[in-house]
């Protein structure tokens, strides 16, 4: 009976309009949405609006339908580069032209060789990045500070366009430069920029947005493939255990008004959900092997993600040039430089509406600073799967 009642609950789900997309429940959910009461988000701004208004709590919903449905404690030993494999074609059997979002880091580099190694047609690959001031401007070393994150240009991301250029032409490449021009128009969207909270991620998702609608008027069904992502683990009173955050998941399918959005998480998929449990099991195996590793995991959460992509990623070379992650998220170390250069009207109006938004939103929902300056929201978490036991 119980059985009965949540897969009806389920279908009648699917039928709900959320309030601030045209897409319906089912359409969006795939990338995670946001419930707070009886009312459903695209967009987490939108929601945490919501949230202090009516003072209930946001929930991240993340495919829980699908997930809980997994035997979490049982690997399906499918074989990680074999469950790559699968998605890949997967994908290749659903869209019409296929673009991956590439940023020479480990995750849509794995996603990139898992198309080209099986002989699985990817259609475009697209990589938006500040050329025009990284290639005037900065001088390449292999410091790898965060400050120095530019140098992944020239040490990461151009040697593997040059090699796709040379051995795949067949797939196109598209540069995009993040910054060429500051313009006004950086004021706009505000759903999606204080979503994202820093302003060169949100010239460089207007970017490949453009090119996305330049897309959908010569084919049927075209899809960005993005990189989301590398398992969230964590320890709960000595079980391993994995979730989702709504961290990485901004960039999100959509219906407009005059045309639909399709963004497909190559790893987060419901329509694959094997590649997080056999993923999941190979960091759980790998800490069993090494116990001496669990003394350096901050409160349970298993946040370190090189760690974890040397175990899950067998074709990512670990000495390819990463600068180190930012410790912030608005005062970001990876871009100081646009910080440093003059103030101008689009950076301003960008500020302005980000501190516009923010003062609707209670201060519960932001991540302070040791200056007690925001510094983005705080992540949401879905509910836990266990694993098994550690010790």
């Amino acid at each position: 009976m119980l059985n009965s009642v949540e897969t009806a609950l389920e279908n009648s789900l699917t039928n709900f309009q959320i309030e601030d997309d045209l897409a319906p429940l089912n359409f969006i959910e795939r990338n995670g949405y946001y419930r707070v009461g009886s009312k459903n988000f695209n967009f987490k701004i939108n929601a945490l609006e919501e949230a202090t208004k009516t003072q209930t709590p946001a929930e991240w919903e993340f495919n829980t339908s699908v997930f809980k449905k997994l035997n979490w404690q049982v690997n399906t030993n499918v074989g990680l580069d074999n469950l790559y494999r699968m998605r890949a074609q997967q994908l290749r059997n659903k869209y019409d032209y296929l673009v991956l979002s590439f940023s020479g880091g480990c995750d849509s580099y794995n996603v990139l060789r898992s198309f080209i190694d099986n002989n699985i047609k990817l259609d475009e690959v697209i990589c938006d990045w500040p050329i025009g001031y990284t290639e005037s401007n900065h001088r390449t070393s292999n410091n790898r500070r965060a400050e120095n994150y530019l140098s992944e240009w020239e040490l990461a991301i151009k040697p593997v366009l040059k090699y796709l250029s040379i051995h795949h032409p067949e797939i196109k490449i598209t540069t995009t430069d993040t910054i060429p021009k500051l313009t006004n128009e950086d004021s706009e969207d505000t759903c999606i920029i204080t979503n994202i909270h820093n302003y060169i991620s949100v010239k460089r998702w207007r970017s490949i947005l453009k090119r996305y609608q330049t897309l959908i008027d010569k084919h049927d069904k075209v899809a960005i493939v993005l990189g989301i992502d590398k398992p969230r683990v964590h320890i709960e009173k000595n079980i391993f255990c994995v979730l989702f955050s709504d961290e990485p998941c901004w960039v999100k399918s959509s219906i407009a008004a005059d045309y639909t959005r399709n963004i497909e998480y190559f790893y987060w998929t419901p329509d694959l959900p094997e590649i997080v449990l056999e993923q999941s099991h190979a960091v759980y195996e790998y800490l069993k092997r090494h116990k001496e590793l669990l003394a350096y995991l901050p409160d349970g959460l298993l946040s370190s993600r090189d760690f974890i992509s040397k175990i899950i990623y067998s074709k990512w070379d670990p000495n390819t040039f990463q600068a180190t992650k930012p410790s912030s998220v608005i005062n970001n170390e990876h871009y100081w430089w646009l910080e440093s250069q003059q103030q101008t009207l689009a950076l301003q109006s960008f500020k302005s509406s980000l501190n516009s938004r923010l003062s609707m939103i209670d201060n519960k929902y932001h991540c302070p600073l040791h200056l007690k300056k925001f510094d983005g929201f705080k992540i949401l978490w879905s509910r836990l799967y266990p694993i098994g036991k550690l010790l």
